[in-house]
């Protein structure tokens, strides 16, 4: 088979199509391209509610059935045994859910610099657990009405009042050998 060369202007005149082929010349700076795209500044930028985000999108971090005291639970245990722990406990009574382990994982020396002071203050990134991985404890601190964390000497509430607080120290009596407690009162928020 033998192709017939055409040019430019033999093109025209036959009237052969050629899809790629556009007669007109446009100069490239005359073309104005809108693919709805927007440009934004310093002002276009708000600070993320992080409370509010992880509330209203809770499918990003416990699946279609949304925050749940054993989703949040597990989620914290499996931190906990990345960051050292040998045996780690999730123990359920009344309104409490409870994790019990032998190391003091809230103070490990992790990569995030996370420790019992700062956990509950938000989303910290949790590079031991890979890529886009972040630590769970918030999660405990957000869908909760009572939260304390307890180690052998000190007990400290993050969350609630006194009755919870006494709540706490009563049930925590039970729990023998341990290094480190979390407790808290699972709520459901939509």
């Amino acid at each position: 088979m033998k192709f017939k060369s055409h040019s430019l202007r033999s093109v025209e005149q036959t009237g052969s199509f050629v899809p790629y082929y556009n007669p007109r010349v446009i100069a490239l700076s005359e073309v104005s391209y809108d693919f709805g795209v927007q440009m934004y500044t310093k002002e276009n930028l708000e600070p993320l509610d992080v409370e509010k985000h992880v509330i209203e999108n809770q499918n990003m971090y416990f699946g279609s059935l949304g925050a749940t005291a054993p989703s949040i639970c597990s989620q914290i245990v499996e931190g906990a045994l990345i960051l050292g722990s040998n045996n780690v406990s999730i123990l359920n009574n009344g309104d409490w859910s409870f994790i019990v382990s032998d190391f003091d994982w809230l103070n490990a020396n992790g990569e995030s610099n996370l420790n019992s002071q700062n956990a509950f203050s938000g989303m910290f990134p949790f590079p031991e657990a890979g890529i886009n991985s972040c630590r769970s404890e918030y999660f405990a601190y957000v869908f909760s009405s009572a939260l304390v964390i307890a180690n052998e000497h000190d007990v400290k509430m993050i969350k609630g009042d006194s009755s919870d607080l006494e709540e706490f120290t009563q049930l925590r009596s039970t729990i023998s050998s341990f290094k480190r407690i979390l407790g808290f009162k699972f709520i459901s928020v939509i």
